[in-house]
C-alpha cells in the first residue's frame, strides 16, 4: 500500500510539473508549431505557384515558336517579349535567343544585336551563354565592323578545347581574309583542318576558302 501511495504522489508531482511547464512554455511551443506549419504550407503553395508559372511560360515560348513557323512574326515577337524578364533563367535565355533569331529572319540586324547585347551585358547570365551570344552577334555585324575587332572579340573563344572554338576559328579566318591577311587566314584554317574534332561541314568550308586563294 505504501508503494501505491508513493506511486500516486509521484504521478501527481509529474502532472503538476507538466502543468507548470505547459503554463510556462505552452504558448511558445504552440507558436513554434504554428510557424512550422505555416512555413510548410507557404513552401507547398509557392512550389505549386512557381511550377504553374513555369509551365505557363513554357507554353508561351512554344506558342511563339509556332507563330514563327507560321510566319506570324508580330504575334511571336509579343509572346517572346513577355518572357524576356522571366524569373526562370532557362526561359529567359531561350526567349532572348529566339527573339534575336526572329529579328534575323526579318533581316533586322540592329534589333537582333540589341537583344544579344542584353545577354552579354547581363551580370547574371552564365559565361557559356554570353559567349554563344557573342558568336551570334559577330555573325550579325560581320559586314559592318572592322576585322581586327572581330579577331579581338573571338580571341578568348579560340582557346584549346573551348566548345565554340571551331566556329570562332572559321569566323576569324573570314575576318583575316576580309583584311587581306592571308597568312593569318591560313593559320586559322590549318588549325581547323588538323583538328580531328572539327565538324566536317566547317572543314569543307575552310578548305574551299583556302583553295579559292590558291587558284587566284
Amino acid at each position: 500500500m505504501a508503494d501505491d501511495i508513493i506511486r500516486e504522489i509521484n504521478e501527481d508531482v509529474k502532472k503538476e510539473r507538466l502543468k507548470a511547464i505547459w503554463k510556462k512554455y505552452g504558448k511558445i511551443l504552440s507558436n513554434i508549431v504554428f510557424i512550422v506549419l505555416l512555413c510548410a504550407f507557404i513552401y507547398i503553395g509557392w512550389s505549386k505557384y512557381t511550377r504553374h508559372k513555369q509551365e505557363k511560360e513554357n507554353f508561351r515560348f512554344n506558342e511563339a515558336v509556332k507563330f514563327i513557323e507560321k510566319k506570324e512574326y508580330e504575334a511571336a515577337e509579343n509572346e517572346l517579349k513577355t518572357l524576356l524578364n522571366s524569373s526562370f533563367k532557362g526561359v529567359k535565355i531561350l526567349a532572348h535567343f529566339k527573339l534575336a533569331e526572329l529579328y534575323k529572319i526579318q533581316e533586322n540586324d540592329k534589333k537582333a544585336i540589341e537583344v544579344l547585347d542584353n545577354i552579354i551585358k547581363d551580370s547574371h547570365t552564365e559565361t557559356s551563354f554570353k559567349q554563344l551570344a557573342t558568336i551570334y552577334k559577330t555573325l550579325s555585324e560581320f559586314d559592318t565592323i572592322e576585322p581586327k575587332n572581330i579577331l579581338d572579340t573571338l580571341a578568348p573563344l579560340r582557346q584549346e578545347e573551348h566548345p565554340l572554338r571551331f566556329i570562332a576559328y572559321e569566323l576569324s579566318a573570314l575576318a583575316a581574309e576580309k583584311q587581306k591577311d592571308l597568312v593569318s587566314m591560313n593559320e586559322f584554317i590549318d588549325i581547323l583542318i588538323k583538328d580531328e574534332k572539327t565538324p566536317e561541314a566547317i572543314k569543307k568550308r575552310v578548305e574551299q576558302m583556302k583553295s579559292r586563294h590558291i587558284t587566284e
